[in-house]
């Protein structure tokens, strides 16, 4: 078994991940320590190699932040029948154990990089009734237009991405190009250059306003509970004004 899997069953779904997986073929699995009323689980992580934040700190602790994790579930013990809302999820750290301690949650997550690890975690704990993924971008308007997230992998934090016009993603990936065909704009994109430099993503990405999303949410919720939010999280990389002023 693969380093971290502690079941035949995590590491047949670990397999199966790898395997269809679009962005994440070195994907590995954490278990993360519980924290009060919030339970300990197991979850997909990135490669720590390009993720040394959070998915090296879930394999290595057990954990990241986790004094954010235990206010968060103080928080949903008050109003056990609210919701949790995490705005910018990245690989479900929050949303999924939230979830696990049986509150239900909307997780939004722009990069597609890290909500397929979320989903897979989802589906392997048996979540898909109380935790609602939506993988979109949000801001104060919706955008008539998809917009971009740029990921940089050189500060090995590749899951942290920031909103762009599509003019920026072209840009940034003819540059890349560039450098790594030491001059040449028609070479196609490497992984990385030719001396390691680092590789820049680009996604295109849906837009909406946070209230859109969740109109679609209570729409679609296979049970009742109650509309309102116990608690919140945010991090979308300094655009977090322009996410709450579509949550109104």
């Amino acid at each position: 078994m693969n380093k971290g899997v502690s079941s035949a069953k995590e590491q047949i779904a670990l397999d199966a991940l790898r395997l269809k997986s679009r962005h994440n073929r070195n994907a590995q699995v954490a278990h993360t320590k519980g924290h009060g009323n919030i339970p300990s689980i197991v979850m997909f992580v990135h490669d720590p190699a390009e993720c040394m934040y959070i998915s090296r700190s879930l394999l290595t602790n057990g954990g990241f932040e986790p004094g954010l994790v235990g206010s968060i579930g103080k928080a949903m013990a008050r109003r056990p029948h609210e919701r949790f809302l995490d705005i910018g999820a990245n690989i479900g750290t929050f949303a999924l154990q939230v979830a696990s301690a049986g509150y239900e949650t909307v997780a939004i997550e722009p990069m597609g990089y890290n909500t397929e690890l979320l989903a897979a975690s989802r589906d392997l704990l048996g979540l898909s009734r109380n935790l609602t993924l939506f993988k979109s971008a949000v801001a104060a308007h919706p955008a008539a237009e998809p917009l971009c997230v740029i990921s940089h992998e050189k500060h090995g934090n590749q899951g942290n991405g920031q909103l762009a016009p599509m003019n920026e993603c072209r840009k940034a990936s003819s540059a890349e190009r560039t450098t790594a065909d030491g001059g040449g704009a028609s070479a196609p994109k490497s992984k990385r250059t030719a001396r390691g430099a680092a590789h820049i993503e680009t996604e295109v990405v849906r837009v909406s306003t946070v209230d859109e999303l969740l109109a679609i949410a209570d729409a679609t919720r296979p049970h009742a509970a109650d509309p309102c939010f116990a608690a919140a999280k945010i991090d979308v990389e300094g655009f977090e004004l322009q996410a709450l002023l579509g949550a109104r």
